[in-house]
């Protein structure tokens, strides 16, 4: 080897290593932009970590309001059903005792010899019973008096057209028929 060959060869080592030194420094370079891009990364992966677990504790917390909100709509449900049973049966038991009251008033009004209304005989007769209460009454009466009669032996159906005209206050009716 001679003098110019070293010279080449120095000349090649040289560049060789200043070529190794620049890709050692954009090697360098591209490591620090490759770590600067990972932490990056990395920290809007925690930060997104964190704004999830916000959301999911958000989440569970609407969860356990909307079930608590639920439990409530059908407590408050609930609540107005039995207002509307109560309602109901406080009705039915303020009729119960008007219609006690009632018959307490005819009751002591015939006790007392008072002329009883057609109306006030309906209610101590129960409608359904009417017919029966009838021919009882008619049973009482002497034997020529008694109500019209059907062929077939029924009390005729038009006195019971006269009694509902007949039913109003002003209309009394003796004490015999009670």
């Amino acid at each position: 080897m001679d003098s110019e060959d070293r010279s080449r060869l120095d000349s090649n080592l040289d560049k060789l290593r200043c070529n190794e030194e620049s890709l050692k420094r954009r090697l360098e370079g591209e490591v620090g932009v490759v770590t600067a891009l990972y932490d990056m990364v990395a920290n809007a992966t925690k930060i997104i970590d964190e704004k999830m677990s916000q959301n999911d504790k958000a989440l569970e917390v609407a969860r356990v309001e909307w079930r608590e909100g639920i439990q409530d709509v059908n407590y408050h449900r609930q609540m107005i059903r039995m207002e509307q049973e109560l309602l109901k049966l406080h009705i039915w038991i303020k009729q119960l005792v008007d219609n006690i009251h009632r018959m307490q008033r005819i009751s002591l009004n015939v006790l007392m010899g008072q002329k009883l209304t057609l109306s006030d005989l309906l209610t101590l007769v129960d409608p359904l019973n009417f017919v029966a209460e009838l021919e009882r009454i008619e049973r009482s009466l002497p034997a020529h008096i008694g109500f019209p009669r059907k062929g077939s032996g029924e009390i005729n159906s038009n006195i019971f057209g006269l009694i509902k005209q007949g039913i109003a206050p002003q209309n009394k009716v003796r004490s015999c028929f009670t």
